[in-house]
């Protein structure tokens, strides 16, 4: 059977009743059309889209073929307080959590990276992560702690100090040969292997002093040695 409209105008079906309905027989719906109301549509008896005053509303999942596209500020808002949204300004990208919970990012492995394909940051399941310069690991998080590629710079700011606390110790070479730290009462400069060599390069003093300033030891450039009392 066949309803046909085969001339240039429209094909309309009306109704003064409350809806148009689409069914097969009396077992399944398939459509209906609400008088100033919903479009609702079925699959097999269960319905999956309708219209609703704000927008519309799927039952299920909602898959596409190509992309999804909203204009800007247009927002994906996911909870039941639109907590999370996704959306773009006309200028940035933003993903945000409005709720009162944590946005988590969840995976084996997690990079954040540009189009290019250089990475910024890098994170494994169980093993390390990674903070990058030009696509280079400068710090990574191992077993021990953490290494550090290239130079370590503290102090960038007037009031910025390296604070550890007692018997953590600064420990230089390959055997752990010098030491600094304290203990809880003295502090120590500790050497394990070779000499221990306190040098100058500017060709001027090195001086051992009290707390106050007040001189103890003076080693001249020249070598000589004054020693202080009071």
């Amino acid at each position: 059977s066949q309803i046909q409209e085969v001339g240039t105008g429209s094909l309309h079906i009306t109704t003064n009743g409350t809806q148009i309905t689409i069914d097969k027989g009396t077992t399944e719906s398939m459509a209906n059309f609400k008088i100033d109301g919903a479009v609702e549509l079925f699959y097999d008896n269960s319905k999956t889209f309708e219209t609703t005053s704000y927008g519309a509303k799927v039952t299920g999942r909602l898959a596409a073929t190509t992309s999804f596209t909203g204009s800007d500020n247009v927002k994906l808002k996911l909870g039941d307080s639109d907590d999370l949204q996704i959306y773009h300004d006309g200028s940035n990208s933003h993903i945000e959590e409005g709720g009162t919970g944590s946005l988590l990012i969840k995976s084996d492995a997690v990079n954040l990276g540009s189009t290019s394909g250089e990475y910024y940051f890098r994170g494994f399941e169980n093993a390390g992560v990674q903070l990058r310069f030009d696509n280079s690991t400068k710090l990574e998080t191992v077993t021990g702690g953490v290494y550090v590629y290239g130079q370590l710079v503290f102090g960038v700011g007037t009031s910025d100090d390296l604070f550890g606390g007692d018997n953590n110790k600064i420990i230089l070479g390959s055997g752990s040969d010098f030491q600094l730290f304290h203990d809880g009462t003295n502090s120590f400069i500790t050497n394990t292997t070779g000499d221990f060599l306190l040098r100058n390069s500017a060709g001027n003093e090195i001086k051992i002093q009290a707390v106050s300033g007040e001189q103890s030891i003076i080693a001249n450039a020249n070598g000589s040695v004054d020693l202080y009392y009071d």
